[in-house]
């Protein structure tokens, strides 16, 4: 059930991101537990992100994320939160080496 919900979730995302006014991020990052990307640096100013970690691996591996907050994380598992200031935290269960991608809005993009 937790699937399927994340599953509607993400393509109500990707609607929105495709009729707006589009952002990519990519941050490599190399042997990582946590990491945290200010909006300062992806301007995505909308809570309509997409984040997708991919390990470095041939051929490529998605890292299964699940969004909630710190408070709610379970150990273990591969998360991320979004805060009010559109800051987004990450955290691994095993060190990670690979690309986190962010698509969403631009900032000061219309609705």
């Amino acid at each position: 059930m937790e699937n399927e919900a994340f599953a509607s979730h993400e393509q109500a995302m990707r609607r929105i991101v495709a009729t707006q006014h589009p952002v990519t991020y990519t941050q490599p990052v190399t042997d990582c537990g946590e990491v945290t990307i200010l909006a300062t640096a992806h301007h995505i100013q909308s809570s309509a992100i997409i984040v997708q970690c991919v390990r470095d691996a041939t051929p490529a591996v998605v890292v299964p994320l699940v969004e909630r907050s710190w408070s709610e994380y379970r150990a273990g598992e591969s998360g991320f939160y979004i805060a009010t200031n559109y800051d987004i935290s990450l955290r691994f269960p095993r060190r990670l080496s690979g690309h986190i991608i962010l698509r969403g809005v631009q900032a000061g993009a219309c609705y």
